[in-house]
């Protein structure tokens, strides 16, 4: 159990963080910037959202919060944190997570996600009224027609439309016996070997790893890759469910950065049996290479990105998506002295604490989620309608029959695939085609392939995210406030408050 003393340990980190984000977002810095970027830390992240919505993500804690399109009114700008108190998740086989400023409702449900212990079989979800840090006054959430939740592929997702504390509750004291489990969790990391802007580097590999999920086993794994081959996390890695009928896994390699591009086809695609991830030790240490080369060997040594997708080939819905970036030698623009820094620029150069991230928005553009809604929404005779869907997600009963009472049930289920394929861009479209052309539902899948074909240029929710280095890298973001001359005075509509016990009014009303 956490001790008063840890409580509030737990709100001066909070406090701190809170503090930090408001030093970040309180001078003029330009709208277009606030709405295309969050500020994250290990435990805290912050942003400013609009009604074209966004996603908000712990990486190291596998935590997401997605705000739909529609979700803020039009016109309002929503300042939104979520916060994971270190002390009180000792232990604990499900997070405990503060979503703020406590107390704002939303027009729609917005949708929460984090990892639970697969070792349980059974888990309730929880909410408190209590702030971060505070004595907990924990709740379960049931009998609540408002709210719901889906546990799953080893995530517990919370369907809410008002923000609080929220985890949850095994329902036995202690772990089920994992011998005859069919589900496994494991994480995915991207590593490279260190160089240098000295080095004349006209390859590069990326080591795609499978570990286990534990900390201890990350740990033997970044030591490993030190040690070994003086290699480094280049993205935060990422908790996967495999489960023993879910089939091979697959790994594709896309959007590489410009001037490089894979020594052969087959880097781009390949596959990992399932047996590679599960041996009779449990212990997972499978991997794979992506080998890349220069294009022009005598253009300078700058950056390397690229997006790696992850899947079960008969898991329907699900895409692990890292997007791992290595910065081989900084321009002088990225890094300009000091004395040229306004005090943001600046703030963002000494922090170690919290930094910038890209934000990221949603898979489907407005119009053609509105579009399948109205497809899906009618029920056929043959059920291949939003029903099939949901059984296609896995979704329970119980579940199904509370999305089925809600103005757009597609709509819902939409917002479900989004929490599970977050950044999954080409490779989640294609897997969704997939999974219509199997529903039979020619109609809809042809709505997908226009978005996955690029037909559809403007989405609706801000510039072309491949643009720039892929995780919103300090130097991007400095660059990007360069580039605004003339800063807007458009103010927040919320702010973070930082004061003990203190409630928020709603700022979007429900």
């Amino acid at each position: 159990m956490a001790t008063d003393e840890d409580r509030h340990d737990d709100l001066e980190l909070f406090n701190k963080l809170c503090s930090d984000y408001s030093n970040l977002t309180g001078e003029n810095t330009s709208l277009r910037i606030k709405l295309q970027t969050n500020y994250i830390s290990t435990n805290f992240a912050a942003g400013a959202f609009d009604h074209t919505g966004g996603h908000l993500s712990l990486p190291r804690h596998d935590i997401n919060l997605f705000i739909p399109p529609g979700a803020i009114e039009d016109g309002r700008l929503q300042t939104i944190h979520i916060f994971v108190p270190p002390s009180m998740n000792r232990g604990k086989p499900a997070p405990v997570v503060h979503c703020g400023p406590t107390g704002t409702t939303f027009r729609d449900h917005v949708i929460l996600s984090f990892p639970v212990d697969p070792d349980y079989d059974e888990f309730v979800p929880r909410f408190t009224n209590t702030d971060a840090g505070s004595t907990e006054q924990w709740q379960p959430m049931l009998g609540d027609d408002d709210a719901a939740f889906i546990v799953k592929n080893g995530k517990c997702t919370l369907f809410i439309t008002h923000f609080t504390g929220f985890g949850a509750e095994a329902n036995d004291e202690t772990p089920a016996s994992t011998a005859d489990k069919d589900d496994k969790t494991i994480r995915v990391g991207v590593f490279a070997s260190k160089h240098t802007a000295s080095d004349r580097l006209y390859s590069y590999q990326m080591r795609i790893r499978f570990y286990d999920a534990s900390a201890d086993a990350s740990e033997r794994m970044y030591q490993k890759e030190m040690s070994l081959f003086g290699g480094r996390l280049l993205d935060d890695d990422k908790r996967m469910q495999v489960n023993k009928r879910g089939g091979t896994v697959r790994v594709r390699v896309s959007k590489i950065a410009a001037g490089w591009r894979t020594m052969d086809a087959s880097d781009e695609n390949q596959r990992l049996e399932f047996e590679e991830l599960w041996d009779e030790s449990d212990e997972t240490d499978a991997s794979c290479t992506v080998r890349l080369r220069k294009i022009n060997r005598a253009a300078p040594v700058t950056d390397v990105w690229a997006t790696v997708s992850v899947w079960q080939e008969q898991s329907h819905g699900t895409t692990v998506t890292l997007k791992p970036s290595d910065t081989l030698q900084m321009s002088l623009r990225a890094d300009p002295p000091r004395g040229y820094l306004s005090a943001t620029q600046a703030f963002l150069h000494q922090q170690e604490e919290l930094r910038p991230s890209d934000r990221v928005f949603p898979v489907l553009p407005l119009d053609i989620r509105h579009e399948m809604c109205v497809l899906l929404d009618v029920e056929l005779a043959g059920g291949n309608d939003w029903r099939m869907l949901a059984e296609k997600f896995g979704i329970d009963s119980p579940t199904i029959m509370w999305i089925g009472r809600n103005k757009s049930p597609t709509s819902k289920l939409l917002d479900f695939w989004e929490t599970q394929n977050v950044s999954g861009g080409t490779v989640a479209l294609q897997r969704l085609c997939d999974l219509y052309q199997e529903m039979e539902r020619p109609d809809v899948k042809e709505l997908v392939e226009k978005v996955s074909s690029g037909d559809l240029r403007d989405s609706g929710y801000g510039t072309d995210r491949d643009s720039r280095s892929p995780n919103g890298s300090l130097a991007s973001l400095v660059n990007s406030i360069l580039s605004e001359p003339v800063p807007e005075t458009h103010s927040m509509d919320a702010s973070l408050k930082t004061k003990k016990k203190k409630k928020t009014m709603p700022l979007v009303e429900g």
